[in-house]
């Protein structure tokens, strides 16, 4: 099953650490208590048979009390200490004739045999064997086991039997898991007080990612105005605040979507209309056939009109979508500068306009896309002489400050008002033609240069006064010398 909820989910991931850190903190005690108590055990069964040992040696036990079966208090002492099997093994036969548990003393001379790891141990290496937690098949249970040498009185000769203790670890293993199960207690119960506390602290978040949910769904149905507001200071209310800008941003420019198909439908259809009523005057006659001319001139112009307000559209969409990608290199601005106002020359010159160019220097090298700041010089420089008078002049200057290239657009045109200023670059709008004195254009130029620098990571800039002129600063980054 799939778990959908945000809550579900932190839960679970609760659970699953708690379960994990109980399973590992009980992997370790269970490894470090096992392995203290064995060790213990394991001194304490030495201890034990050093006595045991001792005492043969010293004649309080002796072989004719074992043959004879005689009652070792010391022996079933032990037995039932270490709830344990204790035999003794004669090293000449390697069989075992002596042996007691808690319950029963048996002698015999024809038991089995020592196992051949503790006798090479014992009886050949002259050393204590040890072993411990390991299954022993007959006695069926996890045992530690001790063997160790018996010998005569002062003797240092090899051993003439062989002690040996197996000791039940039923009782190690009983007292761990009593102390395991205990731990359980106090693990159910931090495992509950905590699923609390996490359920209670999600609550809280769950509630405010429906809200951010439900005011997202509000969004894609396009409702642009939907905000939310939490007064705590946590990654939520930064995802909330990162959408109400977003919203706010979706707002904008759906407004300037619906003003830009409004504004256009506007611009495309007055000089449709104007186009449609001479077409249709003279069609019907009511344009005589000596006045076509005239009006065809008017047809064409607007036709020119509607061509340069299409093309500025589908240009100011390519660039603001992003479809047109920037080929940057290194562009020399003063050259680009003077084929564009070459391409101006006739119309200057029809206008008798003074054009003036002053550069730094002869080569002037920025990084850009040659024909978009191409595009960007004729719009400028375009608005520049349409809004000049005759006898009037047009500046264009560029110059080398920092890591920065500057290109200037001065006219001294009609200017325009501080208010008109600050809306020059929405689309669409034109300067009022009463003080311009001039037909206004697409509306669309403006737009244009300031999406292409921004494209380029750039600013312009904008200084009009009523009278006096305008004037244009763009930025560009400069080209690294060559050495």
């Amino acid at each position: 099953m799939i778990i959908r909820s945000l809550q579900a989910k932190l839960i679970s991931i609760y659970l699953i650490i708690v379960i994990l850190f109980i399973g590992v903190l009980g992997g370790v005690l269970t490894w470090s208590y096992s392995r203290n108590l064995t060790k213990m055990r394991e001194k304490d069964l030495l201890e034990c048979a050093e006595q045991i040992a001792a005492m043969f040696t010293d004649g309080t036990l002796t072989v004719q009390m074992l043959e004879n079966g005689m009652n070792m208090p010391v022996l079933m002492t032990t037995a039932k200490d270490f709830d344990a099997t204790i035999q003794v093994v004669n090293t000449a036969t390697k069989r075992v004739f002596y042996q007691i548990t808690e319950k029963k003393m048996t002698v015999s001379g024809k038991n089995e045999l020592v196992e051949e790891e503790i006798y090479h141990t014992v009886f050949e290496q002259n050393r204590v064997y040890l072993r411990s937690n390991y299954y022993h098949k007959k006695m069926e249970a996890n045992v530690s086991t001790i063997a160790y040498p018996i010998r005569y009185q002062n003797s240092s000769e090899q051993p003439w039997a062989i002690l040996i203790i197996n000791s039940d670890l039923k009782v190690v293993t009983d007292t761990f898991l009593e102390i395991l199960s205990a731990l359980w207690i106090p693990a159910i119960v931090i495992s509950i007080l905590g699923l609390t506390i996490i359920f209670l602290l999600t609550q809280g978040i769950v509630k405010r990612v429906k809200i951010l949910k439900e005011a997202t769904g509000k969004i894609a149905k396009g409702k642009f105005d939907e905000r939310i507001e939490f007064s705590q200071h946590d990654e939520i209310s930064q995802l909330a605040a990162g959408f109400n800008q977003m919203a706010e941003d979706l707002a904008v420019s759906d407004k300037s979507k619906r003003d830009f198909v409004s504004n256009a439908a506007h611009e495309l259809r007055s000089p449709m209309t104007s186009i449609n009523g001479f077409v249709e005057g003279m069609l019907d006659g009511t344009i005589p056939q000596s006045e076509y001319r005239t009006y065809l001139e008017i047809v064409s112009s607007e036709v020119k009109r509607l061509t340069k307000l299409v093309k500025s559209m589908l240009d100011l969409s390519r660039i603001e979508s992003g479809r047109e990608k920037l080929s940057l290199q290194s562009v020399d601005i003063n050259e680009l500068i003077r084929r564009v106002i070459l391409r101006f020359g006739q119309k200057i010159e029809s206008k008798g306009i003074i054009p003036e160019l002053h550069v730094s220097e002869e080569r002037l090298m920025a990084v850009a896309d040659a024909d978009k700041i191409e595009q960007v010089l004729q719009n400028l420089i375009d608005n520049a002489v349409k809004f000049t008078q005759a006898g009037k002049k047009i500046y264009l200057c560029s110059y080398k400050k920092g890591n920065k290239v500057y290109i200037t657009v001065r006219d001294e045109g009609a200017g325009i008002s501080e208010e008109e200023v600050k809306f020059i670059w929405d689309r669409f709008y034109t300067v009022d033609k009463a003080h311009t004195g001039h037909k206004s254009g697409t509306g669309l130029g403006l737009s244009i240069v300031k999406s292409i620098l921004e494209q380029h990571g750039q600013t312009i800039t904008v200084k009009s006064k009523l009278g006096t002129g305008t004037e244009f600063t763009f930025t560009l980054d400069a080209a690294a010398d060559k050495e």
